[in-house]
Parts: structure tokens; C-alpha cells; sequence
């Protein structure tokens, strides 16, 4: 009994430590997020930034929280390895070096997250340095020199690298996934200033109070929304021929996710959509001819052109990776090799068929409610002119990385229900016991 309580207070304590080394990650985070890069004019850098922050530098900035507007040694935050982890999953389905890697286990991933690592060093360095031709450019360096050149993109790819140890950090000696935790932070930190500039505008009259209520009612709809469609899955009956017979075998099925593309097609849908935006205003800046004009407006958040574009980024990207990851054939092949079928069909074609038009249901599915979801909270900065910080792809990103700590979390303290379970035994209360596992 002492031995079950000493373990289980080991066990919570476990949890605690675990728990403050996450809080101190994050803090320090966001203590390097106001370290500014020297040599940089912020009150020319702060013009800059409001005329182009509703487009791909907004996104990164919502997700580096706020060290884009700040030029901060974190400004490129974890975009390059998010880039670079997305696209090695890909290649881990298309170059067979790659796939044969990620089967091998263990040795294979850490092999392949070698890779992901020089992978995003060398996008932090691409993009460290248009972003601090940027800077020269737009005239908010002080002394725009080639030492300074050279020390800001060396300064910003080693922030990424920083971060990147950072998160690992997380993962091994903290709870959830590290990366994850980092970005939820960065996004979570603007939630505050927004909230306030609510509050200003309705306290001055800017905003009506049942627009205000309207506003929030829609953000916890939308979450609600969200943590149940992420948490909803299409179960597939399965059962095994020989055991058709018997009463008490109990009932199997192939869980698939509604979502099953996670928050990738958003990220990458966002990227592309906002790219050429982010190009023309770099190239062209204040001096844009009307026909540029045009078309980036075009391309601005609310119009129908937009709208169009994001839908169709987010549903090219929803079908493309759902192929990679989940292959119908194999599926049945499995199922055909452990003698297991699905009621009804045949195993082989037929069982794959049927696979792969669940599939597609599902996916199709997922580009309905990943394009709601993106697009809805944009109407509201549009109609109403809110500073509408908790939407789209870094609402999504908050649940899912919310949704994953709590199941990690629960993880970690499944050992110490076993413990109590243990020690109730000796006491004689059975009922009791099974409370745990409801």
C-alpha cells in the first residue's frame, strides 16, 4: 500500500515538473519574441508592417506571435520547419528511399527527422534573406551595410534552429509536442490585444453590444464546432468469418477520421493563395499599376475571387495528401491477409472499392467544413471590422493542439488510475474500482 502511494505521488509530481518545464519554455518564447534584430528603424517598420498585414506576413505574424511586427530574432518563428516537416511527408510517400524509411520504424524516423532539420535550415536561410532584403528595401535599416546584412539573415535562420531545439525540448521533457506548444503560444499571445481592441470599440461606440454578443457567440459555436468534427471519426464494420457464428464476439470496425488531412490543406492553401499577393507587394511596393491594383485586390480576403482560390487550394491539398496517407488497396490487402471482411463485400476490388469511396465521402466532407471553418471568421473582419484574431487556420491550430495535450496529458496520469486500482482492491470495494474507468 505504501509502495502505491509513494508511486503515485511520484507519478503526480512527474506531471507537475512536466508541466512548469512547459511554462518555462513558453516563457522563454516570448521573452525572445521582443528580442528586436539591431540595426532596425520600428517606428518605419511599424508603417511597413500595417499595409501588409493582411496577407502571408499577417499569417506568419499571428503565428510567430507578433515577432514579424517586432523583427525579432524569432520573426521567421517555426514557418520554415512547418514547410519543410510537410514537405518531407510528402516525399516520404513519393521518393522510395524516404517511404522505405518511414517503415522501418524507429531508426527510419529519427533518420528522416535528420533530414526535416537540414531541410529547414536551408528554407530559414532562403527566407531570411529576401526578408532582410525587405527590410533594405522598404527603408527601415539604419545602417543597411553587408555586415548587417549578412549578421540579420544569419541572426533569423538561427532563431528557427533555436526554436526548433526548443520544441524538442518540449516533446522530451515536457507534455505534448513541442512544435505544437510553440505555436500555440505564438497564436494564443495575440488573443489579449485583440480582446482589448474589442473592448475599446465597443466602449466607444464602434461596435454595437449585439454585434459584440453575436461575435462571441459565433467564435464558441465555431470551437464547439471544431473540437467535435476534429474528435468525430466514420467507423467501418469489419468481422472475422469464423467467428460470424459466435454470439459474444464482440464487433469490430476501421475508425477514419472525418478530418483526415488535419491542418495541412489550410496551412499550405493559405500559403499559395497569399503568395502572389506577397510577391507583387514586394516587387512593385507603393508604385503598383492599376492593372496590379486590381488584382490584388482581387486576391484581398471577402472577394469572390479569393474565396474561389482558398476553397480550391484547400481542396486540392485535402485530396492530394489524403492519397498519400491513406491507400485503400493496402487497407484491403491487410484485411484480406488476416481473413477479415466487411459484411457484404468481397475482400480484394471490391472491399477496396468500397474503402476508397468512404474515403472520398469523408474527404469531401473535410474540404466543406476546413473551407467554413477558414472563411467564416474573415466575413466577420470584413463586415464589421474586428480584430478578429482567434479564426480560421490559427483556430483550428489552437484545438487541435489543445486536444492533443489533454490526451497526452490523460496519458500520463493513466499510471497513477492503475496505481489506485492496486491499492483499492485491499479494502474490498470492487465497485469502486470500476468508477475508474468510466
Amino acid at each position: 500500500m505504501k509502495q502505491n502511494i509513494i508511486a503515485n505521488k511520484s507519478g503526480i509530481q512527474d506531471v507537475k515538473s512536466r508541466i512548469l518545464f512547459v511554462l518555462f519554455a513558453i516563457l522563454v518564447f516570448r521573452l525572445g519574441s521582443h528580442i528586436p534584430v539591431p540595426g532596425i528603424d520600428y517606428y518605419k517598420l511599424q508603417q511597413m508592417y500595417s499595409q501588409s498585414q493582411g496577407g502571408l506576413f499577417g499569417f506568419i505574424n499571428v503565428i510567430s506571435g507578433g515577432s514579424l511586427a517586432r523583427m525579432s530574432v524569432f520573426t521567421l518563428s517555426l514557418s520554415p520547419y512547418i514547410s519543410a516537416s510537410i514537405a518531407m511527408q510528402f516525399l516520404s510517400y513519393a521518393i522510395p528511399h524516404l517511404e522505405q524509411l518511414r517503415k522501418e520504424g524507429g531508426r527510419g524516423k529519427h533518420k528522416i527527422t535528420q533530414y526535416t532539420r537540414i531541410f529547414a535550415l536551408i528554407i530559414a536561410l532562403i527566407q531570411s534573406i529576401p526578408m532582410t532584403r525587405l527590410m533594405i528595401s522598404m527603408g527601415v535599416v539604419i545602417d543597411p551595410s553587408p555586415l548587417f546584412f549578412a549578421v540579420t539573415a544569419i541572426t533569423l535562420a538561427t532563431g528557427t534552429l533555436f526554436l526548433l531545439w526548443l520544441g524538442e525540448q518540449i516533446t522530451e521533457r515536457g507534455i505534448g509536442n513541442g512544435i505544437s506548444v510553440i505555436i500555440f503560444a505564438g497564436i494564443s499571445s495575440r488573443f489579449p490585444e485583440g480582446a482589448s481592441q474589442l473592448y475599446e470599440m465597443v466602449s466607444t461606440g464602434e461596435m454595437n453590444v449585439i454585434v459584440f454578443l453575436t461575435v462571441m457567440f459565433a467564435v464558441m459555436a465555431i470551437t464547439a464546432g471544431v473540437v467535435y468534427i476534429e474528435k468525430a471519426q466514420r467507423q467501418i464494420k469489419i468481422t472475422h468469418p469464423s467467428r460470424h457464428q459466435v454470439r459474444s464476439a464482440p464487433s469490430h470496425s476501421i475508425p477514419l477520421k472525418l478530418n483526415m488531412a488535419g491542418v495541412i490543406p489550410p496551412i499550405f492553401a493559405t500559403t499559395l493563395v497569399f503568395m502572389p499577393m506577397t510577391i507583387l507587394n514586394l516587387i512593385y511596393g507603393s508604385g503598383q499599376s492599376p492593372m496590379v491594383q486590381s488584382l490584388m485586390r482581387a486576391l484581398s480576403p471577402g472577394q469572390p475571387f479569393y474565396v474561389i482560390a482558398m476553397v480550391s487550394a484547400i481542396a486540392f491539398f485535402s485530396f492530394f495528401y489524403t492519397s498519400l496517407v491513406v491507400n485503400p488497396s493496402d487497407i484491403a490487402d491487410n484485411l484480406k491477409r488476416g481473413g477479415i471482411i466487411i459484411p457484404g463485400l468481397r475482400p480484394g476490388k471490391q472491399t477496396a472499392s468500397y474503402i476508397d469511396d468512404v474515403i472520398r465521402r469523408i474527404t469531401l466532407f473535410g474540404i466543406i467544413y476546413l473551407s467554413f471553418v477558414i472563411l467564416v471568421p474573415e466575413v466577420f473582419v470584413r463586415v464589421w471590422q474586428i480584430p478578429f484574431y482567434f479564426g480560421g487556420t490559427s483556430l483550428l491550430i489552437v484545438v487541435v493542439v489543445v486536444m492533443d495535450f489533454m490526451s497526452q496529458l490523460s496519458a500520463h496520469l493513466l499510471p497513477d488510475k492503475y496505481a489506485s486500482l492496486v491499492d483499492k482492491p485491499n479494502k474490498g470495494s470492487t465497485k469502486q474500482n470500476l468508477q475508474l474507468f468510466r
